[in-house]
């Protein structure tokens, strides 16, 4: 179980923004060589090439599969810590990181200001920021 407010997966105390990152560190990004227009879309990566230099900027933290050659989930595993899968091999650039919390940034600009928001008026932020 992951909880958002404590607790955690398997009373481990990992929570639900914990993930979150894990997953965030873990997603991969395809890169320009894996478009192929006459591929079938159902099966194609992405509709479109992902820019090799800024992949962020149209793919945000990146795709997350289960496919065993983009090796998220083992990543995800290692990121949370989680005995048996050692350590890390994949994390977000700087830019990447800068790019993203400026997202967010944006966001709570506009919906901590947003009377029909769940965050108006509130000052607490739970995201594990990188």
């Amino acid at each position: 179980m992951v909880s958002s407010t404590g607790g955690g997966l398997a009373a481990g105390g990992l929570t639900n923004w914990e993930l979150r990152r894990a997953l965030e560190e873990s997603a991969y990004y395809p890169a320009y060589a894996d478009y192929d227009p006459n591929k079938n879309v159902e099966e194609d990566l992405t509709s479109v090439p992902i820019n090799d230099v800024a992949p962020w900027a149209q793919a945000g933290w990146g795709a997350l599969t289960v496919g065993v050659k983009h090796k998220v989930v083992p990543e995800t595993l290692a990121h949370t810590g989680i005995a048996g899968f050692g350590k890390p091999t994949r994390s977000k650039s700087a830019l990447t990181c800068q790019f993203m919390t400026l997202n967010i940034d944006a966001r709570h600009a506009y919906w901590d200001n947003s009377p029909f928001s769940q965050s108006f008026g509130k000052t607490a932020d739970p995201y594990a920021y990188c």
